[in-house]
């Protein structure tokens, strides 16, 4: 029996923090785990997930010169994607490939590759509204031509619903980024390492320090959990050495420094312990309509969380296992405080959320829709195929 091979693109390097490169692995992972033969191709840089039985990983080539320009500028990322077509279609030459899946700006990449090869085009997107007259034209034209079209917002369908393109649309809810089980006899030497002493209160913040995130809401909240909670400690995960300088700079100021540990980015194994090892989880967001991955790890972890009343929470989150406040520093605290004087309530929260994460947002139900998905990109055989990319 010829095995089922997949190409696999994804413009992003694998940094182990962000939500994109772990979403792509749980894809190579579920579909490797479905009997495919993936291969999955990235620009170089990060920490490729090279742990996954029936999954190569491969990576454009990394130049010299093109190492000196800015990762993050347009040219260097024009450039990279560039080298990510030519190596699709090398592979797509020598391989024969039943379909070719590409995760959002490496859909053009994609949809060549799969071209040349005969092979079903799958496309992936986050759903982000496109920003400006091009971007959207860009997104028209994947949606118009991809065999299936794969997405965790339902904004999505509706736009394909005006291409009348519906039926091609697969909605897969996103999954938590953490996956391994947290050790249960390491908490206390993670605690230890967070400078937490016995009964000590652990908060934790999960993201980067800008303030969309809602960062200075935790900040300002401080002092006033101090007040009621002087054991009190708060653990930030993310943000670049620049964010946490700055952070750091101004709870000195605020003679707040000594009750802060920055981990910065850590990787998803290191996330789940310390998540795990954590008293309340606090998501602050201020707005967005879609919540970040790291709201189900929260959720993951069977640890209480207390959530700015938005719409990116409200996503994810329910008062069945959250404590809702509003978006101040006064609620934050106070919310803080709440659940810190009923443990009882906070128990349930936590199981209520573990609860959630594996009714809603579970391996097995990502791989099933997964399989249904390239089911039905299978069945068309090609007799839909695009012409323009």
């Amino acid at each position: 029996m010829q095995t089922r091979r997949i190409l696999l693109l994804t413009p992003h390097p694998f940094f182990p923090w962000r939500g994109v490169a772990l979403r792509t692995r749980h894809t190579a992972a579920a579909l490797a785990q479905l009997g495919f033969a993936v291969d999955l191709l990235a620009p170089p840089g990060g920490d490729p997930p090279r742990d996954l039985p029936g999954v190569r990983f491969l990576s454009v080539p990394s130049l010299p010169w093109a190492a000196r320009t800015d990762p993050g500028g347009a040219p260097a990322r024009g450039f990279c994607r560039l080298l990510l077509a030519a190596r699709a279609l090398a592979l797509a030459c020598v391989n024969r490939y039943e379909t070719v899946h590409g995760v959002e700006a490496a859909w053009p990449a994609a949809w060549l590759a799969a071209r040349l090869c005969g092979a079903g085009a799958v496309y992936e997107t986050a759903g982000d509204a496109p920003d400006g007259f091009r971007a959207a034209w860009r997104e028209r034209q994947a949606l118009r031509h991809a065999d299936a079209v794969v997405t965790n917002e339902p904004a999505v369908a509706g736009r394909m619903r005006a291409l009348r393109r519906e039926s091609r649309a697969c909605l897969i809810a996103d999954i938590p980024g953490t996956w391994q089980a947290p050790d249960a006899g390491g908490r206390a030497e993670v605690r230890a390492r967070l400078g937490a002493a016995e009964g000590t209160l652990v908060l934790t913040v999960v993201g980067s320090l800008r303030k969309f995130q809602g960062v200075d809401l935790v900040f300002n909240a401080l002092p006033e959990v101090l007040r009621g909670e002087p054991r009190a400690r708060l653990v930030m995960v993310g943000g670049t050495a620049g964010e946490i300088a700055a952070a750091r700079a101004l709870l000195r100021r605020a003679n707040l420094e000594a009750a802060v540990v920055f981990l910065g980015r850590i990787p998803a194994a290191e996330l789940a312990q310390v998540l795990a090892a954590s008293d309340l989880l606090l998501a602050p967001r201020r707005g967005d309509a879609r919540a970040p991955m790291r709201v189900l790890d929260y959720l993951r972890s069977g640890v209480a969380i207390v959530a700015t009343d938005c719409a990116a929470n409200r996503s994810v989150l329910t008062p069945e296992c959250a404590r809702f406040v509003r978006p101040s520093p006064e609620a934050l605290a106070a919310g803080v405080l709440s659940l810190v004087r009923d443990p009882e309530r906070r128990a349930a929260l936590g199981e209520a959320g573990r609860a959630r994460a594996a009714r809603d947002h579970g391996f097995d139900a990502f791989q099933e829709a997964l399989r249904r998905c390239y089911e039905y990109v299978h069945r068309c055989g090609g007799k839909a195929r695009s012409h323009a990319p």
